[in-house]
């Protein structure tokens, strides 16, 4: 069964095509990998899955809900962390994450973030602004997964952080994806993508030209 859908995906901005004509599918209990350069088209193919921007043409399908008619439930089955994460400066790493679960009507969760705040050595209490880029991005990470979301959608998850707490985002995600959650992972980091995906599609200027499994790609 496919979980997630890419069908003919084109995002235009006047004459630039970010993506054109893309299509994947994920299937459930998957781990995707997307991979490519700076500029290829990664983050507008994950944004136009959240429907964070309206494609152009294609049409989007998650657990077989429309992209853009079905987003509110949609991002009720996701746990998103954006290439770009931002926090607010002026609160504290907890105060964030008990936001975040408040909207999502999922307060209930909040000691489920505090436990995967320990595993990445995170002080919770300090503020964004006196958080370092790598502690920052812990944060996003936490507040993808701490709601127990069907599907993640992570793009570019560990950057800033050392490898010690990569090789810990990593195995939270191969428990998380052993339950059954599929997995769309875009990374600069090949070892990661070949030590958590089973497939992968290259991207290179808004184009997929590539879709295969990770194995047959390494024997390439």
């Amino acid at each position: 069964m496919d979980e997630i859908i890419v069908d003919k995906l084109t995002k235009k901005y006047g004459d630039f095509k970010a993506v054109s004509n893309i299509s994947f599918k994920i299937q459930k209990g998957e781990i995707f990998g997307l991979i490519g350069p700076n500029g290829a088209g990664k983050s507008t193919t994950m944004r136009s899955i959240m429907n964070y921007i309206f494609p152009t043409n294609g049409k989007i399908t998650i657990a077989g809900l429309d992209s853009v008619k079905d987003y509110l439930k949609i991002r009720n089955l996701i746990g998103y962390l954006p290439g770009e994460f931002t926090t607010y400066d002026n609160m504290t790493g907890l105060q964030y994450l008990n936001h975040i679960l408040h909207l999502r009507n999922q307060s209930h969760k909040i000691n489920y973030a505090k436990l995967l705040s320990k595993k990445f050595d995170l002080d919770l209490n300090k503020k964004a602004k006196n958080l370092s880029k790598g502690n920052k991005q812990k944060i996003g990470i936490i507040q993808a997964f701490c709601h127990d979301p069907e599907i993640l959608i992570i793009d570019e998850p560990t950057s800033g952080l050392d490898p010690l707490k990569q090789q810990e985002f990593q195995n939270i995600v191969k428990e998380y994806n052993s339950e059954g959650c599929s997995i769309l992972l875009s990374s600069h980091i090949l070892h990661e993508i070949e030590e958590l995906c089973e497939r992968v599609g290259i991207i290179k200027d808004g184009n997929i030209i590539a879709s295969e499994q990770i194995l047959d790609l390494k024997n390439k």
